[in-house]
């Protein structure tokens, strides 16, 4: 998957409302919602993030928000 197609998903989930957020960094992580996220962009994570292959979700995961880090 090209980086522009990983930011119109991204860019579209997060219009919807989602609240997901990248936790670790480039070489790894894991991708967290802390609060209950709208349905629409829970049904559209599921229905358009979830079922890429590993690879393209982890281009996708480049463009979510960061968790900030504690200090």
């Amino acid at each position: 998957m090209d980086g522009e197609r990983a930011k119109a998903l991204v860019d579209h989930y997060l219009e919807l409302g989602g609240l997901r957020e990248a936790d670790g960094n480039d070489g790894g992580g894991t991708v967290r919602a802390w609060s209950p996220e709208p349905p629409e962009a829970a049904a559209f994570w599921g229905e358009h993030i979830a079922t890429l292959t590993l690879i393209d979700q982890f281009e996708v995961f480049k463009f979510l928000p960061r968790k900030p880090k504690k200090q």
